[in-house]
């Protein structure tokens, strides 16, 4: 049984690596705790995980956070009406919501083509106005600073 085992679990890492060098490997995003696909509200641990994740790139301002991991935070949090466990707690629940503006804010650029200032950050920085347009739970659409001039296309 043990030796059956072990020769399985050879053939499917054998597979794997075929696809790693054939550029064709997709995992996918499993809960090993459960054996599946565990999405907002379904698994308390996951919704605490993705909550404290995202604490901790608020605390570093999201500095060099990979685009993919941007992408599966807001992906994670795109259904408000999910039963998140943070929820529960009002003050958390309020807390998340500030650091999901902030963190679609920082991968945001300004929609004006002629605007020196090429990213939210930069703009924020230089202690510009900020007008943000979009729905906390859709994909940002419109970014204006304050710094062009009225002839600005």
């Amino acid at each position: 049984m043990f030796e059956a085992s072990f020769n399985a679990t050879l053939d499917r890492y054998r597979e794997l690596l075929t696809d790693v060098r054939e550029n064709r490997l997709i995992l996918p995003n499993d809960n090993f705790d459960v054996g599946e696909n565990t999405g907002p509200g379904k698994y308390r641990l996951n919704d605490e995980a993705h909550a404290e994740l995202l604490d901790k790139l608020t605390e570093n301002k999201f500095a060099n956070v990979s685009p993919p991991v941007k992408e599966e935070l807001e992906r994670f949090y795109d259904t408000p009406e999910a039963p998140y466990a943070t929820k529960r707690n009002a003050k958390a629940w309020a807390k998340l919501q500030t650091q999901l503006a902030a963190i679609k804010i920082s991968s945001l650029r300004c929609s004006w083509r002629c605007c020196p200032l090429s990213s939210a950050r930069q703009i924020s920085r230089a202690g510009f106005r900020v007008t943000v347009s979009y729905k906390l739970f859709s994909r940002p659409r419109k970014i204006i600073c304050s710094f062009h001039p009225k002839n600005c296309n």
